[in-house]
């Protein structure tokens, strides 16, 4: 049984709630909404239906009070979705668990989330970013699923596919400490639209300065040989900044994901995202 099994090492989430934090992330989703063009058409409606019901003399105050009585029910509706958005999403899993036979993804309690149990005979390969690591394995059922963690180091996950013979994948260091990370994507009617191959390879062919790098090592241990049609790669491209900085973009299950040291480069996002007649949106700093 579960508990009758020995715990070989359990790593858990150092970060704290940070209300800066919480703050910094509540005010870059509201910024989100108030450019976005629903939220606009929503309010445009609700203001017609107000100006058509009543005359022009209470029209404004009527309106006011319409959006003050709004405000009360929506706003901590608002902050307590966020809270959980922040602690649920933003923060991971509260510890990694590594049994004799499987490990175990905990996320925090109030997250109405269940610990997501992943035996080693399932998992079909390991795949290592810069700072995040993807586990794809298999259900029962035969159908694929994935869980991604911050928690576990590359060593760990090294230690681990030796002793249980599994494919390693490395997508070697960009060589940035910390970044920030945006990602460029199609949104039609709150519909997400994948960004198409031949799309990116127009837009490669228009960027001639985007070079290709080869940042992809493989350590498989295990009996079967691993071809790339066993795994998702994602080529990535650097691009010069400056004397000293590096940008770094790829292609990732339909969506365009770039990395950047500075801020104050932001505005290519906003460029490439018009190229590929796109939308962009800030992830976070890594």
């Amino acid at each position: 049984m579960e508990q009758q099994e020995e715990v070989i090492k359990t790593f858990y989430n150092q970060e704290k709630f940070s209300f800066k934090a919480f703050k910094k992330s509540l005010w870059a989703s509201l910024r989100g909404e108030a450019l976005s063009y629903v939220f606009w058409i929503h309010a445009l409606i609700g203001l017609c239906v107000l100006f058509w019901m009543d005359d022009k003399v209470m029209f404004l105050t009527r309106y006011t009070f319409f959006l003050i009585q709004a405000s009360i029910v929506i706003i901590p509706i608002f902050l307590l979705g966020h809270l959980y958005f922040y602690h649920s999403i933003s923060r991971g899993y509260k510890f990694i668990s590594f049994r004799e036979t499987h490990l175990l993804f905990h996320p925090y309690q109030f997250t109405f989330r269940k610990a997501q149990k992943i035996d080693y005979k399932r998992i079909r390969y390991i795949q290592h970013f810069h700072n995040y690591t993807y586990v794809i394995f298999e259900h029962p059922n035969n159908e694929e699923d994935e869980a991604a963690t911050r928690l576990v180091p590359i060593e760990f996950w090294r230690e681990l596919a030796q002793t249980q013979q599994l494919a390693l994948i490395i997508e070697q260091n960009t060589g940035l400490d910390e970044v920030l990370l945006f990602s460029i994507e199609k949104d039609i009617e709150d519909e997400t639209i994948n960004i198409e191959h031949n799309e990116f390879n127009v837009f490669l062919a228009q960027h001639p300065e985007l070079e290709l790098m080869e940042t992809t090592l493989i350590e498989n241990y295990g009996e079967h040989p691993l071809s790339e049609k066993d795994y998702a790669i994602y080529p990535e491209y650097k691009f010069n900044l400056s004397d000293d900085y590096w940008g770094y973009l790829s292609l990732v299950e339909g969506k365009v994901s770039l990395s950047l040291p500075h801020k104050k480069y932001a505005n290519l996002v906003k460029g490439f995202a018009q190229e590929l007649e796109a939308d962009y949106t800030f992830i976070g700093k890594f």
